[in-house]
C-alpha cells in the first residue's frame, strides 16, 4: 500500500477500527499495469518487512505476539534477485541472479523469530505449465512452489486458475487459523 494518502488514509495499513475498509483496499490495491513487468512477490515481501521497518515507513505495523500472515496472488512466475542486478545483453531477469526460494523462508524465520510465527499462501500458476481460467492465463509459479515446499506446513499453494478464489482463500483462512494455534511464545 504504497500511496495511501491518495485513498484518505494516514498510514500504510487498514486497521479493524478503521470505516469502510472495503472502500479503502479496493483503492490501496489498484496499482495499475504500466510497471515493470517482472514480478517480485518474495522480495516485495521481504522488503515491506525489512527495508519499510527499517527505514520507519511500516513502523508499528507487525505486533511481535501476532501471527505474520503473507498472502500471495499472482499470474506469473517470482523474479526477486539476490542483490540490485546488473544484466548482460543476453540475460533475462527471470533467469540471472535469482535468489532462492529458501532465502526468504530463512528471512521469515529470523523475522518472526520462529517458523511457528507466521503463515503464507500462495495463489498462483500451480502447473505443470501454464494455465488459463475465466481469469485469464496464468505461468507457473516454480519458485513460488520452492518457497511453499521449503515452508512446509506454515505454507500452502493453490491455483489461481481454479477460476474462484472464494476455494483458495477458505483454504488460506484455514491454514492462518491453524497457524495461529500452534504459535509457539
Amino acid at each position: 500500500m504504497l500511496q495511501p494518502a491518495g485513498c484518505n488514509m494516514t498510514q500504510r495499513w487498514i486497521d479493524e477500527t478503521d470505516t469502510d475498509k472495503a472502500a479503502k483496499f479496493s483503492c490501496v490495491v489498484n496499482v495499475g499495469t504500466t510497471g515493470n513487468s517482472d514480478e517480485m512477490p518474495l522480495g516485495a515481501m521481504r522488503d515491506a518487512f525489512e527495508d519499510r521497518i527499517a527505514d520507519g515507513t511500516n513502523a508499528g505495523f507487525r505486533r511481535s505476539d501476532a501471527l505474520l500472515a503473507v498472502v500471495f496472488l499472482t499470474d506469473e512466475e517470482d523474479c526477486s534477485c539476490e542483490q540490485p542486478v546488473n544484466l548482460g545483453f543476453t540475460q533475462f531477469l527471470c533467469s540471472a541472479q535469482m535468489e532462492s526460494p529458501a532465502n526468504y523462508v530463512a528471512f521469515l524465520d529470523q523475522y518472526t523469530g520462529h517458523r511457528s510465527r507466521w503463515a503464507a499462501a500462495a495463489i498462483a500458476g500451480t502447473g505443470p505449465g501454464d494455465c488459463t481460467s475465466s481469469f485469464g492465463s496464468a505461468d507457473e509459479a516454480m519458485r513460488l512452489r520452492e518457497f511453499v515446499q521449503a515452508a512446509g506446513n506454515q505454507a500452502r499453494m493453490s491455483s489461481i486458475c481454479d477460476g474462484d478464489l472464494s476455494v483458495s482463500l477458505a483454504q488460506t483462512l484455514a491454514l492462518f487459523q491453524s497457524a495461529c494455534g500452534g504459535i509457539i511464545n
